[in-house]
């Protein structure tokens, strides 16, 4: 029995079944980020991010791999002495071994599921999103009123504070989540002893509770003498540097990490041939394997900027635009209103004309090799179909 005991069991038992059921690990994830979006995408680090034991079994469900299984695997380790109970706790050690286990394999991965997926990283923010919610509930006893925690962040602590430094909740936890390996204690990710799993676990619980007590202290001073502030406003710009509009922070925060999950989790999945099925039918018929190559190629590639802005301006002017809520973009609405959007003219709206901008960009830069010979009329049903696959695509996301 090596140092490495418990990555080497899991490994051994679980290894294919990780690798296997990594599409349905990722979209549970991408689903329990999407549904807290509201609490990620602010600095209210006095609001709960919960994660209860329903989304625990959910976990153990879709991954393939029996909790009992690990507890066994973790009790009979001879290289921990087993003081606290985080030692044990299954979740802690299967999320940290899987994430090991992905980096381990990252090249094998890549074959599979494309060069941009990084599910080692995916999977170690799972488990820093699970940590923070245990530790928030410990500090803050209640959830704390967001006007007088954002005078807090504003007023009350400087900008030696990360929570100062960083856009959202999503960010303040990921710098910690990185922050643990950055130190002295190096943690071995591609083959993680059983020492190091309780050392990291253990090293990123103290940084968020030291974190979230130094934010306390101060929001329960404010809080005593109701100590408040205004909403913050946003200029949004275009590449040249222009205003164009003015919005609140939460809207432009909201904007942002829906963005940002959207595009995680496309370029993770693979492409849905039923939602490619309908875009071709609804846009003259046009060659469906053309389209799933074409999809394949934003997919796959290294540079997201492109994609990354259609995405934005699909949901901004859902959000912007038409006034609507985050939530909604599940709906029948969002899918008949955003579809329609790209067949209006003569439009003053900023997002649609940046769109129709970004698409035609995205048919010329990843189109050239299998639709470069097509008619005019053609090339613009592609890049419809290829507008309104997305469209589809993001209304479907839990």
């Amino acid at each position: 029995m090596g140092s490495n005991y418990i990555f080497d069991c899991i490994s051994e038992k679980y290894g294919e079944i990780m690798i296997q059921n990594f599409p349905k690990i990722a979209n549970h994830i991408s689903e329990f980020i999407n549904k807290r979006a509201d609490i990620l995408q602010t600095r209210n680090v006095g609001k709960r991010l919960l994660y209860t034991k329903t989304q625990e079994n959910e976990f153990f469900e879709v991954s393939g791999i029996d909790r009992d299984e690990i507890v066994k695997i973790v009790s009979s380790s001879p290289n921990i002495p087993y003081k606290y109970q985080d030692e044990k706790e299954p979740l802690y050690n299967i999320l940290l071994v899987m994430s090991s286990f992905y980096e381990a394999h990252q090249k094998d991965m890549e074959k599979i599921y494309g060069t941009r997926v990084k599910a080692f990283y995916f999977v170690r923010m799972y488990l820093a999103m699970r940590i923070y919610s245990i530790c928030q509930r410990q500090i803050f006893k209640y959830e704390a009123d967001e006007k007088i925690m954002e005078y807090t962040i504003n007023n009350s602590i400087n900008n030696k504070f990360i929570i100062t430094k960083v856009e959202n909740l999503y960010k303040f936890i990921e710098y910690h989540m990185e922050g643990v390996n950055n130190g002295k204690n190096v943690v071995d990710f591609k083959y993680i002893k059983d020492t190091e799993i309780y050392k990291y676990n253990s090293d990123l619980i103290h940084r968020f509770k030291e974190a979230l007590k130094q934010i306390y202290k101060r929001f329960k001073v404010n809080h005593e003498e109701k100590k408040t502030t205004i909403t913050e406003q946003i200029q949004l710009q275009n590449e040249e540097g222009k205003t164009y509009m003015t919005v609140t922070a939460s809207v432009s925060n909201t904007i942002e990490i829906k963005c940002a999950t959207i595009l995680q989790s496309f370029i993770q999945d693979g492409i849905k041939y039923n939602l490619v099925n309908i875009a071709c039918k609804k846009c003259n018929n046009i060659s469906r394997e053309k389209t799933i190559m074409l999809l394949n190629s934003i997919k796959n590639s290294k540079d997201n900027k492109l994609l990354t802005a259609i995405i934005k301006d699909v949901i901004s002017y859902w959000i912007i635009s038409l006034k609507q809520s985050v939530e909604s973009i599940h709906s029948m609405n969002f899918i008949k209103k955003c579809s329609s959007a790209y067949s209006i003219s003569n439009t003053y709206d900023v997002f649609i004309s940046d769109l129709k901008i970004r698409l035609s960009d995205i048919i010329i830069n990843y189109g050239s090799d299998y639709i470069d010979t097509e008619k005019k009329t053609t090339l613009n049903s592609f890049k419809q179909a290829v507008y309104l696959y997305l469209v589809f695509y993001i209304s479907s996301l839990e």
